[in-house]
């Protein structure tokens, strides 16, 4: 937006590194955010100890897999899901609560 905008000539020089570092910086504080939820979800899971299916693209029976595990291992997962929803859900509710342009949450979404 300066980048068009008369104020350019006067901040390309000094203003406009300093600028690009905050943004960077703040992009990234936002995104860090959302990286929480993402740790309930990327925990290692072993699911059953059979051989790992071929990678041929054929479907997986994901109710044999259920029927595998034991009651320790289902809660366990379903713990995981429970933490995840209720950390993305605070995140959302946070996320809808910031007062931003429009230009910078699509900048965000692209990120």
């Amino acid at each position: 937006m300066i980048r068009t905008s008369e104020l350019d000539p006067l901040l390309a020089a000094t203003a406009q590194p300093k600028l690009d570092a905050w943004r960077k910086k703040a992009t990234q504080a936002y995104i860090d955010a959302w990286k929480e939820p993402s740790t309930h979800l990327l925990d290692v899971q072993f699911t059953a100890k059979a051989p790992r299916p071929p990678s041929t693209g054929a479907a997986v029976d994901s109710g044999a897999i259920l029927k595998a595990l034991n009651s320790k291992d289902k809660d366990g997962i379903k713990e995981k899901f429970r933490n995840f929803n209720a950390s993305f859900d605070d995140l959302v509710a946070k996320h809808k609560a910031y007062k931003m342009e429009a230009e910078v949450r699509r900048a965000l979404g692209r990120d």
